[in-house]
């Protein structure tokens, strides 16, 4: 049976064992379920070949069963996610407050109200029980850490970034003239970490670990004319600048997200970029991604790695002109193998056809000198420079040096391949009916080779009604044998769409909720479209999303307030208060009572939210910091967060805790996945 599994995925293991009573041991005996999850081996020892055979090793449920061994519950929990996000299904959609402007990032949603003179940042950890949340009186905390700014009345904040319970924020007044600086604190702790004057905000970024942190800026000045991106860094242990800053002349794009990206993965800061030079493009010219990384405790400019040219092929312009309004780019961790990725969206017209396609394409990261990661992987031989590529003609293999460019940007002799495994089509006609403006997050889930996006599909003549819906497209493996295309690839003479339909199926197609019957409306459904279509908080919407769950903000304009909408893929995620449904996967079928009071105020009442003026917070060491537990008898956010924040000793901190302002939304739903579909 372990053999058997070893060729399932998650989702295929979780299917099985609910065919028969006999085989529910897969997802409910510890060693079987630890095997599965962590090791790929039912040993526990490690083995060479682990990584390549393990199925979610680099999840944060792998991770959090390592710490109280429930390898069964993790096995169940990701199956039930990837289901989830495969089929446009969230387990929990809520209301989690108002706010001016917010990021999410790693489970932790950090968001500003503003009620002047007052302005608080509230920092909620969405990955437990979520009732207590931090509360930074923004006023108090800049006048400690840059105390001749309190006699400025006007000045902008904005969080920059969040993780590791640190909070780096960017923080820009004038008095003679305009400062910027970098506030970097832990509000649980009440601890300012360090503040550092800028010379250039030029779309500044931040990212940090416990120990180390790093912030980059595109305001050098490069000999071409060209802005060109410094990154400098922070030893948080030691409390000092790293002496050596880097220099990123090589990486072009400037929008992070669209053209670059940066992230720091295990102990490497990466960085990412789709172009490799500032020249125009010219017929059949033949384009790279450059990647790179360095140490997070050295950045000097010797540690520096970057990756071979044989494995940074990106495409051949011959393929078709691109829509950049449809792009994308990101830079994560496998969650089985930790490969590093490059996913990448474009919207292209290949091959010169009249008809543009939307396809997701996915890049694996080699560096040279990684030799416990191609130990791990096994990377086979005709990999090295056939992995990638796809639609390039016999005309396309014209030899030409490769110094004839900058950067290498000649044509590549070597005809390039790409693997089916690395290339997901959206081919649905009705994606071209699709309006970019219409389309508020374009995301890609690799794990369970999802597409996801939230669309409006409100009719286009009502500019005023917004009808936003979940849209995800899923495909799997024709078979087992499918997933071995890598190591022996199909002949070339096929097309790369070919080889997809070789070797997976069709995309399937869902959406969430499902369409309104105007004939015969259904209440709970329709409390459901005004939960995420918040009224009087319609117009503009900014959305944020990580692998396993969602947020956007929703309101009349993007300097007003707005309305926080949160979608969860986890079957973990609980808030309080909340009212249960069902609903049937991919479709949002309800069939849930509905309270009383609910059916009593019908689809069109009002919707009713907390005040739009904050609560006073609690400081924390004052008398009334002692909040009282909930009505569950408190949490473990709750004791957790009393027992780590410091008491100031005196005087007006900067830091309080308060009940999460969900507490005072009515709006939140959970729903229950039918015992049939697992």
């Amino acid at each position: 049976m372990l053999s058997v599994v070893m060729s399932l995925d998650i989702e295929d293991i979780f299917c099985l064992s609910l065919s028969c009573r006999h085989l529910r041991y897969l997802v409910e005996e510890e060693r079987f379920c630890k095997a599965t999850v962590m090791w790929g081996d039912y040993r526990d020892r490690p083995s060479a070949n682990k990584t390549t055979k393990a199925k979610a090793s680099f999840t944060v449920e792998a991770q959090d069963a390592l710490r109280d061994g429930g390898y069964p519950r993790a096995l169940r929990r990701l199956a039930k996610r990837y289901c989830a996000l495969s089929q446009a299904s969230p387990y929990v959609v809520g209301e989690l407050g108002l706010a001016d402007s917010f990021i999410f990032v790693g489970g932790i949603l950090c968001y500003i109200l503003e009620a002047r003179p007052k302005r608080w940042l509230r920092i909620l950890d969405l990955r437990g029980p979520a009732d207590m949340e931090l509360v930074i009186n923004i006023p108090s905390l800049v006048s400690e850490a840059v105390p001749r700014a309190s006699k400025s009345r006007k000045y902008r904040f904005k969080v920059l970034y969040h993780a590791n319970g640190i909070t780096s924020c960017l923080f820009s007044f004038s008095m003679s003239e305009p400062e910027n600086w970098l506030l970097i604190f832990n509000a649980r702790e009440q601890q300012i970490i360090e503040k550092v004057l800028l010379d250039s905000t030029a779309k500044i970024f931040v990212r940090n670990t416990q120990h180390y942190l790093y912030y980059g800026t595109h305001s050098e000045d490069g000999a071409d004319g060209h802005r060109k991106w410094v990154i400098s860094g922070f030893d948080i242990r030691n409390r000092r600048w790293f002496p050596n800053k880097v220099h990123l002349s090589n990486i072009v794009g400037y929008d992070i997200g669209y053209n670059v990206c940066f992230e720091i993965i295990n102990n490497y800061f990466y960085g990412v970029s789709n172009r490799t030079a500032f020249e125009l493009e010219e017929f059949n010219w033949t384009s790279y991604y450059f990647c790179f990384r360095f140490p997070l405790d050295d950045p000097h400019p010797r540690n520096v790695q970057e990756i071979d040219r044989h494995d940074s092929w990106r495409r051949k312009h011959s393929e078709g002109p691109i829509d950049d309004r449809w792009g994308f780019m990101s830079l994560e961790q496998d969650e089985a193998s930790g490969i590093i990725k490059i996913i990448e969206s474009r919207r292209e017209w290949l091959n010169g056809g009249s008809v543009s396609r939307r396809t997701y394409y996915t890049k694996k990261v080699y560096f040279n000198d990684d030799l416990s990661q191609q130990q791990a992987i096994s990377r086979p031989a005709d990999q090295v420079a056939l992995q990638t590529g796809g639609y390039a003609s016999e005309d396309d293999d014209e030899e030409s040096p490769a110094s004839s460019r900058p950067d290498g940007e000649a044509d590549d002799p070597t005809p390039q391949l790409r693997s089916p495994h690395d290339v997901h089509p959206d081919e649905s006609s009705e994606t071209s009916l699709i309006a970019r403006g219409q389309i508020h997050l374009c995301s890609y889930s690799s794990c369970c080779q999802t597409f996801l996006d939230l669309v409006n599909d409100a009719p286009k003549d009502e500019s005023n009604t917004q009808c936003l819906r979940l849209r995800t497209g899923h495909r799997r493996l024709k078979s087992v044998e499918g997933s071995a295309v890598d190591s022996s690839p199909s002949d070339d003479e096929l097309t790369i769409d070919n080889k997809i339909r070789q070797t997976y199926r069709p995309n399937e197609i869902h959406t969430w909720p499902k369409i309104q019957c105007p004939s015969e409306p259904d209440l709970g459904l329709g409390e459901v479209y005004q939960l995420l279509n918040p009224p009087n908080h319609v117009g503009y919407v900014n959305a944020m999303r990580d692998e396993r769950s969602m947020i956007y903000a929703s309101g009349e304009d993007s300097k007003k307030l707005k309305t926080l909408i949160y979608l969860s893929f986890d079957p973990a995620t609980k808030l309080s208060g909340m009212s249960h449904k069902r609903m049937e996967l991919g479709l949002g079928q309800l069939d849930g009572s509905v309270s009383p009071k609910k059916q009593e105020e019908g689809p069109g009442a009002q919707h009713i939210s907390v005040s739009d003026k904050p609560k006073e917070p609690v400081i924390i060491g004052s008398p009334q910091s002692q909040l009282p537990p909930n009505s569950q008898g408190g949490s473990f956010t709750d004791n957790q967060l009393r027992q780590t924040l410091p008491n100031p000793g005196g005087g007006a901190g900067w830091v309080s805790v308060q009940k999460a302002m969900h507490h005072d939304m009515r709006g939140k739903f959970g729903f229950a996945i039918p015992t049939s579909a697992g």
